[in-house]
């Protein structure tokens, strides 16, 4: 006699798997309290739905739950965190603004003078550069220091002095092209014996500073250095100047 089945789907078999395999459902890790199977992922471990004694709930494998990886659903972690922040701080910090720009400026800026495996370390710490005590123990100093001191978003923090410290004293909030121009690598250049930083002769002749210290170091000088246009063409006995002060070619100053 030929019988027709219904054709096999997953959800038949939902539930064999666990009885099969190892059923952790009521069992206690750590933190963490099995309370069903959930599913078998791409990777076919099993996933079960745990519930912290904080009360979030958590998917975690098997294998993460018996080696004992996963103890918590991650507050147990923030825990350690907070209270190694607090015994080296000396207090615990509530000030809710460890996610802002200005919080990560005050980490960046003590990181580059004190922690030798950053990238900045020999621009800064290296040369002997500190935070000062006010700001290294308590951000709220720098916070409150930075916002009566002129911060906006646009800003970033300067030194007054580039080998001083940082410090209430020496430190000013400054655009990056203010920054780049008190910087101690700014190169200084001379044109018609004037002695500026390339930064200055770009606002006073318009061509930009990164054109004039290269024109600078292949010996140019002068007129060749604001020439505006490419020197190739360059030829000091045709060109003459408009009443702006930019060269033009001898046949368009005859036309003016």
């Amino acid at each position: 006699m030929k019988y027709d089945y219904p054709p096999l789907t997953r959800n038949m078999f939902k539930g064999v798997i666990k009885i099969k395999g190892l059923d952790l459902t009521n069992k206690r890790f750590g933190r963490l309290t099995v309370i069903k199977y959930v599913e078998t992922d791409k990777n076919r471990r099993k996933l079960w739905l745990c519930e912290c004694d904080c009360g979030n709930k958590k998917i975690v494998p098997t294998t993460y739950l018996t080696r004992g990886d996963t103890t918590s659903c991650g507050c147990y972690r923030k825990e350690c965190e907070l209270r190694n922040l607090s015994n080296f701080w000396g207090k615990t910090k509530t000030h809710g603004l460890s996610k802002t720009r200005i919080y990560q400026i005050w980490a960046d800026m003590k990181d580059r003078c004190n922690n030798k495996n950053n990238q900045f370390y020999k621009n800064y710490g290296k040369r002997g550069i500190k935070v000062c005590e006010d700001w290294l123990t308590n951000f709220m100093n720098f916070y409150n220091w930075a916002i009566n001191n002129g911060y906006t978003s646009k800003l970033t923090i300067d030194r007054i002095d580039v080998n001083g410290n940082y410090e209430p004293n020496n430190c000013r909030w400054a655009t990056w092209k203010e920054q780049a121009n008190n910087k101690r690598v700014t190169r200084k250049i001379v044109i018609y014996e004037e002695k500026k930083s390339a930064y200055e002769f770009e606002k006073q002749y318009g061509i930009k500073a990164h054109v004039l210290i290269d024109r600078y170091d292949k010996g140019h000088r002068d007129d060749k250095l604001i020439y505006k246009g490419n020197l190739g063409y360059f030829r000091k006995t045709n060109l003459k100047r408009d009443s702006k002060g930019r060269f033009i070619k001898k046949e368009e100053a005859d036309v003016l």
